[in-house]
């Protein structure tokens, strides 16, 4: 599977070019075994930062909390 990582635009004479970059996703999957549910990551390969599935978002959680007054 490959997705669009960059578009880079690249004057050329007076007419632009746009040259569209494509990268390979990340093969890393996260699979629980208790549930049988896999999680593929969601950035592209050979990516500096942790995978997507360990990316925590305290303010979202916060916000889609029923409450809405969980501490993260």
């Amino acid at each position: 599977m490959l997705q669009c990582a960059a578009v880079t635009d690249v004057p050329h004479h007076e007419a632009l070019v746009r040259r569209l970059v494509i990268m390979p996703v990340c093969t890393a999957r996260l699979r629980e075994l208790a549930t049988r549910t896999v999680t593929p990551c969601a950035y592209f390969d050979h990516h500096p930062a942790p995978h997507s599935f360990h990316v925590t978002d305290p303010l979202g959680d916060l916000i889609t909390s029923p409450t809405g007054n969980n501490e993260p």
